[in-house]
């Protein structure tokens, strides 16, 4: 299995380039030495969400906690140092999110 493959298996699934990418992640953070596990892993979800077997907005709950709990840890850093705690929006702008 390669990425390119992985990528038409999104497509066929209706997954857009951006949530690829999202569930690329993911799969690289459940199998960071092993880039042929993560891609099978990426091509199982694809193929899970293109049967109907769970949605995408599923596939990606655990990306989603994982950035908002990074979001919520970057506005608490910012404000132990003394900055003015902004909300967590104008994080999510700064960081292009």
């Amino acid at each position: 299995m390669t990425w390119q493959e992985c990528r038409a298996l999104a497509a066929a699934a209706g997954i857009r380039d951006d949530d690829l990418g999202a569930l690329i992640e993911l799969g690289r953070t459940e199998f960071p030495d092993d880039e042929e596990a993560a891609c099978r892993r990426v091509a199982e979800t694809c193929g899970a969400v293109e049967s109907g077997q769970m949605t995408l907005e599923q596939a990606l709950e655990p990306y989603e906690a994982v950035v908002d709990a990074g979001l919520v840890m970057l506005a608490e850093e910012r404000a132990a140092r003394g900055q003015k705690k902004i909300p967590l929006e104008e994080v999510m702008a700064e960081l292009g999110l």
